[in-house]
């Protein structure tokens, strides 16, 4: 039995620079991570990020099973927005 789950997260990032609140104009591109669970079946997840690894810890982040298993992860790959 396979499965699939959506999910997606964007972040905003704005930082304080000489007393102004400037936006820092960083580009997010969207990335499917792929994984299994510990009964076989396939899940993708889609979060938005500066990059891979971005991507892979945001997943971790805020998906449990990925947070207790990361060696579960089986692809991080950008997609098209």
């Amino acid at each position: 039995m396979s499965g699939r789950l959506h999910r997606t997260c964007s972040i905003q990032i704005q930082q304080q620079f000489s007393g102004n609140l400037m936006s820092t104009q960083q580009t997010f591109k969207r990335y499917a991570i792929r994984y299994r669970d510990s009964s076989g079946c396939s899940y993708e997840d889609s979060v938005y990020a500066s990059d891979a690894m971005e991507a892979q810890n945001l997943a971790m982040e805020f998906n449990e099973e990925l947070r207790r298993r990361p060696h579960s992860i089986t692809a991080v790959l950008q997609t098209p927005n």
